[in-house]
């Protein structure tokens, strides 16, 4: 296991390298000036010499890849710098913003496991139920329609038409109600398809056959067997769906102008803001490795075999 995360590590440190400087290449790439924004140039008559003068102050005028190593070096040392508009630390702007991004993406990963979990499992057990067909709709919902257009059906039924929950902003446990269904809606569709074929296929193996026909019990077989070969498949999905998973909460905050880190993203794309834009991508990219780290990990333990045959070959 130790080798496994050394090994790991070394594999997204250097995936880290290559990311971030890419991105940062790229936004140095995108129309607009953030100099002229934060000068205001529409508004007010500035002198070139000004704008020039600034340009150097920011380290706008050096290559690339001595911004690049600049900014790199304060990263390794948790400095994010300071945002060029309004001149707080990006550590602390994102302390501001990123508790109201946990509580989405908490509510709404524990909205798709309530939804996925039961309906996935009925799917597979009562195929032509009345909850499997619902499981369906449901996956189909969720795996076609953006969740932005999910969202707006929500705010139509449930804020404007019934009136039961807040339309927007953050005032209480209320206002997290609908985004979370949303993302949950969102997310749990791909869930269902994929316990639901995953049970399936573990079901229908010698092995589990076997156990049935020696006269084990339902419920032992499914929570020490399937349960167990099932759960793989879904850690390594997670896993991979993190990023989509971050994007999506970006979006419905931005829908249900929910504050947390996606405003705060639209406003700095809008202004040019490179620090905070860089400094989320760090953010982002770490979370990423981070879970897969973990759920590669989780696989390990789950199914220590598979690993430890490709070790003997």
């Amino acid at each position: 296991m130790t080798r496994f995360v050394a090994r790991k590590s070394l594999e997204w440190g250097l995936a880290f390298l290559v990311f971030t400087f890419f991105s940062f290449l790229l936004l140095r790439l995108v129309p607009g000036d953030p100099v002229l924004y934060l000068l205001k140039v529409d508004e007010l008559q500035v002198d070139v010499a000004e704008i020039d003068r600034l340009r150097e102050e920011l380290g706008f005028t050096d290559p690339v890849w001595v911004q690049y190593i600049q900014w790199l070096s304060e990263v390794v040392r948790f400095n994010l710098g300071d945002s060029l508009i309004t001149g707080q630390p990006v550590t602390q702007l994102f302390k501001n913003n990123y508790a109201a991004t946990f509580e989405l993406a908490i509510g709404g990963i524990l909205v798709a496991i309530a939804l996925a979990v039961p309906l996935g499992a009925i799917s597979a057990f009562r195929p032509n139920s009345a909850l499997a067909k619902l499981a369906s709709g449901l996956s189909i919902l969720g795996s076609s329609v953006p969740s932005f257009l999910i969202g707006l059906f929500m705010m139509y039924v449930f804020a404007v038409t019934l009136q039961w929950f807040p339309v927007m902003g953050r005032t209480g446990w209320e206002s997290l109600i609908l985004p979370s269904l949303t993302l949950g809606i969102a997310v749990g569709g791909v869930y269902i398809r994929l316990i639901r074929s995953t049970l399936l296929e573990v079901m229908s193996t010698d092995y589990i056959v076997m156990a049935k026909i020696r006269g084990i019990r339902s419920k032992t077989l499914l929570t020490r067997y399937i349960a167990r070969a099932a759960l793989p498949p879904v850690i390594s999905m997670f896993g991979v769906s993190v990023a989509s998973l971050m994007g999506g909460v970006v979006v419905l905050e931005v829908l249900f102008a929910y504050p947390g880190v996606g405003k705060l993203m639209v406003d700095s794309v809008l202004r040019r803001d490179f620090p905070v834009l860089q400094g989320y991508l760090v953010f982002t990219t770490c979370l990423v490795v981070t879970v897969n780290l973990v759920t590669g990990s989780l696989l390990r333990l789950l199914q220590p075999h598979l690993y430890r045959k490709k070790v003997s070959r």
